[in-house]
């Protein structure tokens, strides 16, 4: 794991994406690089945020 998660949510997104990457055959940096940016994406899009508030209006 290259980012330290938050949540639940990110620990959750990170672990299916790379599995669903490393069953794809993609090499482990390349799985670790697009998990690591699934997590920047969440922690950054408005709209995941809605359960906290953060939605868009």
């Amino acid at each position: 794991m290259s980012v330290a998660f938050r949540n639940g949510y990110e620990a959750f997104i990170h672990k299916n994406i790379s599995q669903i990457l490393i069953s794809e055959g993609h090499d482990t940096a390349s799985v670790n690089q697009a998990s690591d940016f699934a997590i920047d994406i969440y922690r950054n899009t408005a709209s995941f945020g809605k359960a906290r508030g953060g939605g868009l209006l």
